[in-house]
Formats: C-alpha cells, structure tokens, sequence
C-alpha cells in the first residue's frame, strides 16, 4: 500500500515542459507488482505545487490491488477487435504506463498497455488506452497515439 509520504520519498519529482511551472508528476518504475506484464511498469501521479491529493493515492492503490480483475474485460476487447488479418496470441499483456491525473472529471487513471499479436506472418504490437472512472473500466480504446483522450 502507497501512501503519500511513501510516494514522495520514493517516487521523482519531474515537471512538465509547459507554461504551468507549478505542475508535474510524482514518477517511478514499479517492477515487482507487474513481473508477469512486461516486467516493469512506469507510474506518473499528477502533482499540482508538489502535492498529491489522497484520492489519487486511494485510487492507485485500488488499481494495485484489482488489476488482475479487469484483464478479462481488456483481453475481450482485444479479441473483439482484431481486423480480418490479426490473429490474438496467447502473449499476456504489457503493462507500459499508469497515469493517475488530479481531479480529472473524464477518468480517475489511465492505463496504457500492449499485447503482441500476428498479423499474417508477423509478429505486431497494438496499443490500448484504457480510462478508469469510479474503479470501473470507463472507454478501452486501441490507438496509435496513446497520449489522446478517448472520447
């Protein structure tokens, strides 16, 4: 379990390039909660004048703890959404970021994660964005720009 403190001592404090000084991201690389997904996952906590909110901390330590309980759903959609050519492969997902934003009212966090698939005879990664709202899974969208909202 995080805890404000904890993500503040252990996690980076980067800002972001933009006109906001007073905004950034509290960022880490997590390797023991996501072995069986690609081994690491990257982690970015909203900051506003170097403060996370509890909430954000409540809600990324509900992801940690029911991630699992949301593959099914995703693994569907993949499966659901493959052109003619793609062919879904028995590769588990690849979790590449977790982005916790502060006080969003479109979604809570965001995962974004990937999965190898074959199309025709080669081996091709697709990439999905999938927001969260409430501790529900609110839009999975595939995309080749992953840092765009789903709408």
């Amino acid at each position: 379990m995080f805890t404000i403190q904890k993500i503040k001592d252990n996690f980076h404090l980067s800002k972001t390039f933009s006109f906001n000084e007073n905004i950034g991201s509290y960022t880490e690389t997590l390797t023991e909660e996501f072995s069986d997904f690609g081994g690491f996952c990257d982690i970015y906590i909203e900051e506003f004048n170097n403060e996370i909110l509890q909430n954000q901390v409540d809600v990324f330590n509900n992801f940690l703890q029911n991630f699992k309980n949301y593959l099914p759903q995703i693994n569907s959609y993949i499966f659901s959404n493959l052109t003619a050519f793609e062919k879904d492969t028995d590769n588990e997902l690849i979790f590449d970021v977790v982005f916790v934003p502060q006080n969003n009212s479109k979604y809570d966090l965001v995962l974004i994660c990937g999965k190898k698939i074959k199309f025709l005879f080669l081996d091709r990664r697709i990439t999905l964005r999938i927001e969260f709202k409430n501790g529900l899974v609110k839009t999975i969208k595939r995309t080749n720009n992953s840092t765009e909202d789903n709408n």
